[in-house]
């Protein structure tokens, strides 16, 4: 009965239901990787049937794009990740690379209705990009940053939130 209420809440409320995911799988990626790709694969998995097609090549484009930036401040020493399983075939860790999904498509089901505008979209990207490598760096003890990495990832992120700005289709009015 007490599940019943929470589905019809979550119903009620899909950007609040789509943020949670989000967040929990952030939290499983950075403190329990192994955990948190199996959380991600599920949760992404229920997601991305509700996408229509233009946001899901949006999705993979934007992840790539993501993925991409990443690879590039790993490659600069931005960001420093010790050597694992996977290490001798990526630059990123697994647990990253899961991830930029999961941002994209909380980018495209909540951040992008509600940060509309360009310049907001710019400013928001700038300052809480940094910030989240910053709060994950500190739940994480694999990852290192450089001691100037918020000098390069702000701008980094602002491009980056232009991009995404630019690059996602609308959502089709309710």
């Amino acid at each position: 009965m007490k599940a019943m209420r929470i589905i019809e809440k979550c119903q009620q409320y899909p950007m609040v239901y789509q943020a949670l995911g989000y967040k929990t799988a952030w939290v499983l990626l950075i403190c329990w990787p192994w955990f948190g790709l199996a959380f991600a694969a599920l949760w992404l998995s229920s997601q991305i049937p509700a996408l229509t097609v233009a946001q899901r090549k949006a999705w993979v484009g934007l992840s790539v794009l993501g993925i991409m930036l990443d690879s590039v401040l790993t490659l600069l020493a931005i960001l420093m990740f010790p050597a694992d399983v996977f290490s001798k075939y990526s630059v990123l860790p697994l647990w990253l690379i899961a991830l930029w999904p999961c941002f994209v498509l909380l980018w495209l089901q909540v951040l992008q209705p509600l940060l509309g505008r360009w310049w907001l979209t710019v400013l928001v990207f700038a300052l809480s990009g940094p910030l989240a490598y910053w709060a994950g760096a500190s739940l994480n003890a694999q990852v290192e940053l450089a001691a100037h990495a918020f000098y390069v990832m702000s701008p980094a992120w602002l491009v980056l939130g232009y991009l995404f700005w630019l690059f996602t289709p609308t959502k089709p009015a309710p």
